[in-house]
């Protein structure tokens, strides 16, 4: 099964733009990387370079994981999703050619217990509902499948 990186999901934190024209969620990104945080997980941020969302740079096993947070507010989809978590992670151009498999299976289980890092705060806290992960590469495509897990 593929790893699904994305977490779409309800969650009870702020979604009006602040008077300092910062963008949505900037109180959920600061509750993820409070848990990142608290995970033992190195974690920079939160930012918002791009002017729509919120970005944290984290470091886990050895790589790094950029963390988008957004609001996407589309809770008329099936199921609902209002915020949307993106977490990449790319292995270097080296690694895909000539890097082993052990290495791209490291990269990949320090990716996974970043997720099952996030996924068990958010099933355990009450504010958060609906809470679908997706695989990067099918993500909201016609056929897309959103699981329960990463």
């Amino acid at each position: 099964m593929a790893l699904r990186t994305y977490v779409g999901f309800v969650a009870h934190f702020p979604v009006d733009i602040s008077r300092d024209d910062e963008p949505p969620g900037k109180e959920l990104a600061n509750f993820v990387a409070t848990l990142l945080k608290g995970a033992g997980i190195r974690a920079h941020g939160p930012d918002e370079p791009e002017g729509w969302a919120w970005n944290i740079f984290a470091g886990i096993d050895g790589i790094t994981v950029d963390t988008l947070v957004g609001l996407v507010d589309d809770l008329d989809a099936t199921p609902p999703r209002q915020w949307l978590i993106t977490n990449d992670s790319d292995l270097s151009i080296w690694n895909r050619l000539f890097g082993s498999r052990d290495a791209r299976l490291e990269h990949e289980n320090a990716l996974r217990r970043y997720c099952e890092i996030l996924h068990a705060a958010f099933t355990a806290d009450p504010r958060f509902s609906h809470i679908r992960w997706y695989d990067k590469k099918t993500f909201d495509k016609p056929d897309d499948e959103p699981g329960a897990s990463p």
